[in-house]
């Protein structure tokens, strides 16, 4: 049996190996061939992001912190910024928790989510991941509509606003507040 390779398989692309086997019986010679696909062996980087087979730099997926107020709908990080390279068929994950352990949907309520960007395994890239950032969500500010002071009461009216969970101040601050700023 004879093995030849047909096309050299590399980080990026699939090679190919041709077996041929021949042999010989009452005088006659016969030949049966077969090509069979190497698969595609993917970068191996070393610490300094290049790949020790083919040389290619590891490419870098950056992304930027983003704060948003409250909208009541889905909030997303912005799209990320990647050198030395490209990569395709990103995937955003988001988290409740600094450690990323607790994956979940893209946030609507205020707070603060952590969120990563990785390269798909179906890409020649798989498995690159950008560094982590906060998405910070802020309730809507509360807004004071009117102060009424009728002799020795004062009225105070507000929008409430829906899903707000950290303010700045809590009603009784407000109350306080205005009532300081109208002596």
């Amino acid at each position: 049996m004879k093995a030849e390779t047909t096309k050299e398989v590399t980080c990026t692309e699939d090679g190919s190996i041709k077996y041929t086997a021949t042999i010989s019986f009452n005088d006659q010679t016969y030949t049966t061939s077969k090509i069979e696909t190497v698969q595609k062996t993917g970068h191996k980087y070393d610490d300094n992001g290049v790949c020790t087979v083919c040389g290619h730099k590891k490419p870098v997926i950056t992304l930027k912190a983003k704060k948003a107020v409250y909208t009541g709908k889905a909030i997303s990080i912005d799209e990320p910024t990647i050198t030395e390279g490209e990569v395709v068929n990103l995937n955003y994950s988001y988290y409740s928790d600094k450690d990323c352990k607790n994956e979940i949907s893209e946030p609507v309520d205020p707070g603060v989510y952590y969120v990563t960007v990785t390269a798909d395994a179906g890409s020649d890239n798989a498995g690159v991941t950008s560094n982590t950032v906060t998405l910070t969500i802020a309730p809507q500010a509360t807004k004071v509509t009117s102060v009424a002071n009728a002799t020795s009461n004062v009225t105070v009216s507000w929008n409430k606003v829906s899903k707000q969970v950290d303010t700045m101040y809590t009603a009784a601050q407000m109350v306080r507040n205005l009532l300081r700023s109208q002596l």
